[in-house]
């Protein structure tokens, strides 16, 4: 589990990350704008080494924001405890 944070409305939310997906539609998500276009050379070389998981970095994929729709920015973890012991949640 990632958490990102929108550019645009400024919402954090949790995103799963799902390896298999990424794998097969790493091209269509490249052109939609939710994942970086130098997540590509590291998914085929390993594709080519025949890897059983892909292993991606979450700051690669930008998932679409759940509110207003804009590709979002990976903020980690500890970013979001941060946020929440601010917030006093």
């Amino acid at each position: 589990m990632a958490h990102y944070k929108c550019p645009r409305c400024g919402l954090i939310f949790s995103y799963s990350l799902i390896p298999s997906f990424i794998a097969k539609n790493y091209e269509m998500m490249i052109k939609m704008g939710t994942l970086a276009p130098e997540a590509k050379e590291k998914i085929e070389a390993q594709k080519l080494r025949s890897r059983v998981k892909i292993l991606i970095h979450p700051s690669y994929v930008r998932p679409m924001c759940p509110r207003c729709g804009t590709p979002s920015i990976w903020i980690g973890s500890w970013a979001k405890e941060k946020i929440e012991e601010k917030l006093g949640r």
